[in-house]
């Protein structure tokens, strides 16, 4: 029961925020960021991806070698979007036109 809500909720993050980077359909929306974008969609992508399937493994109980090594891809694919993002939201090209200027004050 776990595993399908987890699949589910996970399909259901993808298409509603990974879908429209994933098909290049909102470059305009991350303009002068979009490459980091894509990346920070390529990290998450693995990590629902491999969430989902250690889920599977560790409902097994017959492959723990196999579940630690899904395990440290999830970590590795979840450490690289984590950097990715606080790169993505330091750039200039993230800060809203006119909006407030923490350096400024």
């Amino acid at each position: 029961m776990l595993l399908a809500a987890a699949l589910a909720s996970g399909a259901v993050a993808w298409w509603m925020i990974a879908w429209p980077v994933a098909t290049l359909s909102n470059i305009s929306a991350h303009r002068g960021h979009f490459a980091l974008t894509f990346a920070h969609m390529i990290g998450g992508t693995g990590m629902l991806f491999l969430g989902g399937l250690n889920l599977y493994l560790a409902a097994r109980k017959d492959h723990y070698t196999l579940h630690r090594t899904v395990g440290k891809a999830y970590l590795a694919f979840g450490t690289f979007s984590a950097i990715v993002a606080m790169v993505v939201t330091a750039s200039p090209a993230h800060k809203t036109p006119g909006g407030p200027d923490p350096d400024r004050d």
